[in-house]
């Protein structure tokens, strides 16, 4: 089963597979679903078929990482990646995973950053709300997506150019039960039951204790996170009218959402350098948590990129694409509501 993704004409995807890849690459992307023009070729391809060794002699970084000069294997992972000489990215996995560690590498070539982070487009205006996750920037986006005027961007990562643009990226919404109130139709038809906090440290340690089984079953891995308890991935289009979901917008306002211990909601202004080291931060934060960071590591390892130069070509596309801009910090006390962080900021005239 073939299928082709254009992501705002920055990188092309190609899904050539079946199964778990299948099904978690087409979620992830689906928004971009098209079909390439005639003589267009794909920056990356996910494939479920398992790419071998090609030679009897091979590095090893590891026991778990070895490489033969054309293939990493990624044991541990139960992954193979190759980049040829044309910079084309194919992976190859029979299990279900993520693309976007592989759309950034590809993005940053090209003059492009992801960023981990909400945004909309509000009057006009590119805002964009950088945090930790589980900060509250699904909640606000969702209080200020009521408002006219206004446009969604990304909920958990968007694209920033070099010339200070956002383009949107829109992935499934992972709804945790706390966010029942603002989602309110989407809860009702949910099918899954969802548990709340005292759950989710039991979750956390038994997901630790059966993770090295499930990577060996591709099949049990894609049905645990489909019945997960924690949370449930929705497609975009249930939550969000088409309408409502901005291509780009010029960047105005980075309003940094952080939780602190105190009892009010305050705000001061920021300065681009102190925001830019938060950023890159959490960005790659986000990429450890879910192993893609060292997916990153051992293709370095190899001397297949240049990890060095990936973190460098971020900061330059970041110093440049958000220059020039009004920088905000909002401090929350973990009780306050989105919406009493939105009349803040109307308060305070950020929004």
């Amino acid at each position: 089963m073939k299928k082709e993704y254009n992501i705002h004409n920055i990188v092309k995807v190609l899904l050539d597979a079946s199964g778990p890849i299948a099904k978690s690459v087409d979620l992830h992307l689906s928004y971009f679903r098209c079909n390439f023009k005639e003589n267009e070729s794909p920056d990356i391809i996910f494939s479920d078929n398992i790419a071998k060794l090609s030679s009897s002699s091979y590095f090893i970084g590891s026991k778990q990482h070895l490489y033969d000069g054309k293939t990493i294997l990624l044991r541990d992972s139960n992954l193979s990646i190759q980049i040829n000489k044309k910079g084309q990215i194919i992976v190859f996995s029979p299990r279900g995973i993520n693309p976007s560690p592989f759309i950034h590498l590809q993005l940053l070539k090209k003059g492009f950053t992801f960023i981990h982070a909400a945004a909309v487009n509000y009057n006009s205006q590119g805002i964009i709300f950088p945090a930790w996750g589980g900060t509250g920037k699904t909640s606000l986006s969702a209080v200020i997506l009521d408002k006219k005027k206004t446009k969604f961007l990304g909920d958990d990562f968007v694209i920033i150019s070099k010339t200070g643009k956002i383009y949107s990226f829109p992935q499934p919404f992972s709804l945790y039960y706390y966010h029942a109130s603002l989602f309110s139709d989407t809860f009702k038809h949910k099918k899954k039951i969802l548990v709340g906090p005292k759950g989710l440290e039991l979750i956390k340690c038994l997901r630790h204790i059966a993770k090295p089984l499930l990577l060996k079953f591709p099949k049990a891995e894609d049905i645990a996170k489909r019945f997960s308890p924690d949370y449930m991935a929705v497609p975009v289009e249930h939550v969000i009218a088409k309408n409502k979901i901005s291509d780009q917008v010029d960047l105005k306002k980075i309003i940094f959402l952080t939780k602190y211990s105190g009892n009010n909601i305050s705000i001061e202004i920021c300065n681009k350098e102190e925001i830019i080291k938060k950023i890159v931060g959490i960005l790659h934060y986000e990429f450890e948590e879910a192993l893609f960071l060292k997916w990153f590591t051992v293709l370095s390892s190899f001397g297949i990129i240049d990890l060095a130069d990936c973190f460098l070509n971020m900061k330059k596309i970041l110093n440049s694409g958000l220059d020039k801009l009004e920088y905000f910090q909002v401090m929350i006390p973990d009780k306050s509501t989105p919406k009493e962080i939105y009349i803040q900021l109307k308060k305070e005239k950020i929004l």
